[in-house]
């Protein structure tokens, strides 16, 4: 390179790097209150991608070790963030309209195929004559083994009149049948009801969707729910309301007097073989002595608490249950050490931080420790739902005053 040319590109490089530091300063300017990049773990971050391009048994797309990255960071945040691609997105947006193109199945992915789930009434699905239990085996003469179900039901949407071949495997048929299916709008109708009987309806919500509104379904409150009942509109508890002009309805027959204890006593309950009763808990001691079972950090939800998934089966056995599930992902050996420290007389405590209990109401989430002994929980903060539910199955909840008290906690 001449010298002229060397001028010219360090010119040009003085010329980028003054603008790069003007632009720097500016957004530092706009940002003071950011903290800085952590740049040792930027670095460690970066040597690990550099491991993995190098050393890995595949050859990984930057863009997928990147996109895993982001996944990963927002997953690690709470139960309820995740990061969403253009194509994620893309497919969200699709079943929160409530429409497109395509068949009408639901489907599920077992033992490496496609299998029905249900075809939805009145779409081509249900009009070709696809019925539950059937097995996708191809799709437009392509294999589905191996293939993941989003990339199934993709093939299986498409702009509508144009049609779609499935091969599909029947219990019953010796040979597997086949279906050429012209596509269509699919619109699936979220809420659904039917009358049971005068003065009771059934209302379903399969899924909360753009068009969910129009259809006049309401979550209420029982005090909002008695309020309207009376007024024949929705009307909060709080507002003055002329029942008078307000449909009289004959509700003789909708009360059930209870009965003695004694008399309850009596009554013989029958349950399925997995149905256990609830078990009989001691009343609230003056005093609690016991032990701290588990130190927890923040944001521990239900679902750390009191697992479902695979253990759904068993939620009508607390004691199973609780043995098996609570907080066994947190420290597997939790459930034995409980039950021998309550057997031994002892009381179970809980220790935690910020957003202990969020996510859903999930009663289990605090019967099953309260049937492994845990009689009160201390945290700096409680998602709000699930105080009631400690109280309701006499686990105390209790808050640090000092948060540096959390510290001396062994």
């Amino acid at each position: 390179m001449n010298a002229t040319g060397r001028y010219i590109l360090i010119l040009c490089l003085g010329l980028f790097t003054g603008i790069g530091i003007t632009m720097e300063r500016s957004v530092f300017a706009e940002k003071a209150d950011l903290a800085p990049l952590p740049l040792d773990t930027l670095r460690i971050f970066t040597e690990v991608f550099g491991k993995v391009k190098s050393d890995y048994v595949e050859s990984v797309e930057d863009k997928k070790l990147l996109e895993d990255a982001i996944h990963g960071m927002l997953a690690g945040l709470d139960p309820h963030s995740s990061y969403l691609s253009p194509e994620s997105y893309k497919e969200m947006r699709i079943g929160t309209e409530g429409k497109f193109g395509g068949l009408g199945i639901e489907v599920t992915m077992e033992n490496g195929f496609v299998k029905v789930v249900a075809p939805i009434d009145d779409t081509p699905a249900k009009r070709a004559g696809i019925k539950a239990g059937d097995v996708i085996t191809r799709i437009d003469g392509t294999p589905v083994k191996g293939m993941s179900l989003n990339d199934a039901v993709k093939m299986m949407r498409g702009e509508p009149d144009t049609d779609i071949k499935l091969s599909v495997v029947r219990e019953g048929e010796a040979k597997p049948l086949e279906f050429v299916i012209t596509r269509a709008v699919i619109r699936i109708t979220s809420v659904k009801g039917s009358m049971i009987e005068p003065g009771y309806a059934y209302i379903r919500v399969s899924q909360f969707q753009s068009g969910t509104a129009d259809a006049e379904v309401h979550l209420v409150s029982p005090l909002v729910a008695a309020a309207s009942a009376l007024a024949g509109e929705i009307a909060l508890p709080n507002r003055r309301v002329d029942f008078r002009q307000a449909a009289q309805v004959d509700d003789s027959g909708s009360f059930v007097m209870p009965v003695s204890s004694a008399e309850a006593e009596k009554t013989e309950v029958a349950r399925g073989p997995n149905i256990m009763a609830l078990p009989d808990f001691e009343s609230l001691p003056d005093r609690l002595d016991g032990e701290v079972m588990l130190k927890l950090g923040d944001n521990i939800s239900t679902d750390d608490i009191q697992p479902a998934g695979i253990y759904l089966p068993l939620r009508s056995n607390v004691k199973e249950y609780a043995m098996q599930a609570t907080f066994n992902q947190i420290d597997p050996s939790f459930s034995e050490r409980c039950v021998v420290h309550r057997d031994a007389g002892g009381h179970g405590f809980l220790v935690g931080r910020e957003n202990y209990g969020q996510g859903s109401s999930r009663e289990h989430a605090a019967l099953c420790p309260r049937w492994l002994g845990i009689r009160a929980v201390v945290v700096a903060q409680f998602a709000r739902i699930h105080v009631a539910n400690l109280v309701n199955f006499g686990i105390i909840p209790l808050t640090f005053s000092d948060m540096d008290d959390y510290e001396k906690v062994n």
